[in-house]
C-alpha cells in the first residue's frame, strides 16, 4: 500500500505542471474562437475536463503532504465544538438549496479541546459534510454532533441516505475509488481519502458505520489534557 501511494504521488507531481500548461493553452485557444460555435463548445468541454484532472492531481499532492506529517509542528489546542458549529453555519445555505436538512446535535456549553491543526480539522469536517450532501438525495437529513468517552472525543456526521454496503466501506477510503452509483455525481473519489489522512495524522480512528438507514462517519480523536467534558 505504501508503494502504491508513493506511485500515485509521483505521478501527480510529474503530471501536475504539464496539465496546467495544457489548461493555459486551451484557454488561449478558446479566447480566439467565436462564442456559440461547435468549436467553442468543444474547447469549453476540454477546459472543464483538464481543470478536473488538475484538481485530482492537486488533491493527491495535498494528501501526500498531510501523510508526510509536517503539519504536526503546527499542532495546538483546538476547540472542536467551534469547528462543528462554524461549518454547519457555512454549509446550511447550500444544504437548503439542494433540498437537504443540515442540523447540529446539542453541543456542550464549554469548549471541547483537542490537540491538532485547526485548518486540517476544518477540512476534515467540510469533507464529511460535502460527502453527505453529494451522495444523499434531496430531502435527506444530515446531522453533526460530538460524543465523549474516557479516552476519546468522537465527531459524528450521520445521514439517512442510501449508505455504503459493509463490503465497500474499506474500499471507499482508498484513493480515487468510487461506488458504481456515484460515478454520475460530481467528485473525484478523494474526499474520504483526504479525511482519513487528516484523521491518521491526528492519531484518530475514522469509521464508517450503518446509520439504519444511511451512513454514520465517526472520527474518534484522543482527548486533550485541556478537555474537561464528562463522558456521556
Amino acid at each position: 500500500m505504501s508503494a502504491l501511494r508513493q506511485v500515485s504521488t509521483d505521478i501527480a507531481h510529474d503530471l501536475k505542471t504539464p496539465i496546467q500548461r495544457i489548461f493555459v493553452l486551451l484557454k488561449n485557444l478558446r479566447a480566439g474562437i467565436a462564442k456559440g460555435t461547435p468549436e467553442a463548445d468543444l474547447a469549453d468541454r476540454a477546459l472543464t475536463e483538464t481543470e478536473r484532472a488538475a484538481a485530482v492531481f492537486q488533491s493527491l499532492l495535498v494528501i501526500a503532504q498531510i501523510e508526510g506529517g509536517s503539519a504536526k509542528s503546527r499542532f495546538d489546542a483546538v476547540d472542536l465544538r467551534q469547528i462543528v458549529s462554524t461549518f454547519v453555519d457555512i454549509y446550511e445555505p447550500a444544504a437548503e438549496e439542494g433540498g437537504h436538512r443540515l442540523t447540529m446535535d446539542m453541543l456542550p456549553q464549554t469548549p471541547v479541546i483537542v490537540c491538532g491543526d485547526k485548518t486540517l480539522l476544518g477540512q476534515l469536517t467540510a469533507n464529511l459534510i460535502e460527502n453527505a450532501l453529494r451522495h444523499t438525495p434531496a430531502e435527506s437529513s444530515i446531522s453533526l454532533g460530538l460524543a465523549f468517552n474516557p479516552q476519546e472525543i468522537v465527531l459524528r456526521v450521520a445521514d439517512n441516505g442510501p449508505g455504503i454496503p459493509e463490503g465497500e466501506r474499506d474500499n471507499v477510503l482508498r484513493r480515487l475509488y468510487r461506488l458504481e452509483r456515484s460515478r454520475t455525481t460530481t467528485g473525484n473519489g478523494l474526499g474520504l481519502s483526504h479525511a482519513l489522512a487528516i484523521a491518521e495524522l491526528h492519531e484518530a480512528r475514522l469509521r464508517l458505520l450503518d446509520n439504519s438507514p444511511g451512513l454514520c462517519v465517526e472520527v474518534a480523536l484522543p482527548r486533550s489534557a485541556g478537555d474537561q467534558q464528562q463522558s456521556i
